[in-house]
């Protein structure tokens, strides 16, 4: 069956070194596959969001950085996630990832729009930082990925880039990641696929109802 309605206009607030993206991300793909199957559209979109603004890309681990902010625990809080997130079939190896400005990182998903391309860009970028231990802040890092993808690098997006993410902070966006239908937010932090759909059939409800 086909879509019969106009798309749903999805935005997904993000970054790309947050594990509860990444989550929330891979649950969504699955949850818009599942709705076109039931004759729903949903255009999806990313806004950006830096967990730290103006961060460093020299690079340090993971792990060092979350010891700092969340003392002893957090290497238990990164093994609950990484668990949480094998379930749904994503290796997250903070033994591995690399603490790193995300700036450059978000420019390369803006050109992927634009080419078509950004969904795939988007969970490249999330393996290459959760699994592959990749320096995602890193622009010859960047440039290999986006070869991989087939995203052309060149388009000069910073002022856009910059216009977005100040877009994002003045609509009070503080954490992420944060599901936008039709200009509206309407779920923030992790979220599970069955919550995802259940947000979507009331929106899609309401539609049909007007």
């Amino acid at each position: 069956m086909r879509p019969s309605r106009e798309p749903v206009r999805t935005e997904l607030v993000f970054d790309v070194v947050c594990a509860a993206s990444y989550l929330t991300f891979a649950r969504l793909i699955r949850v818009i596959d599942h709705l076109f199957t039931r004759g729903r559209a949903v255009d999806l979109s990313f806004l950006p969001f830096e967990l730290r603004p103006g961060a460093s890309t020299v690079g340090r681990p993971v792990l060092d950085e979350l010891r700092e902010s969340a003392g002893p625990g957090a290497d238990l809080v990164a093994a609950a996630t990484a668990r949480e997130a094998a379930r749904e079939g994503l290796i997250l190896r903070y033994d591995r990832a690399i603490a790193t400005g995300t700036f450059a990182a978000h420019r390369l998903v803006m050109v992927a729009y634009q080419q078509g391309m950004v969904a795939q860009t988007v969970e490249r970028l999330f393996r290459a930082h959760f699994t592959d231990g990749l320096h995602v802040g890193d622009a010859d890092t960047l440039r290999r990925l986006a070869d991989e993808v087939g995203v052309v690098l060149g388009e000069d997006v910073d002022a856009e880039l910059v216009r977005r993410l100040e877009l994002v902070r003045s609509r009070g966006i503080t954490v992420v990641p944060v599901l936008i239908l039709d200009g509206q937010p309407v779920t923030a932090g992790v979220q599970s696929t069955e919550r995802l759909l259940a947000v979507f059939d009331g929106w899609f409800a309401a539609r049909d109802a007007d």
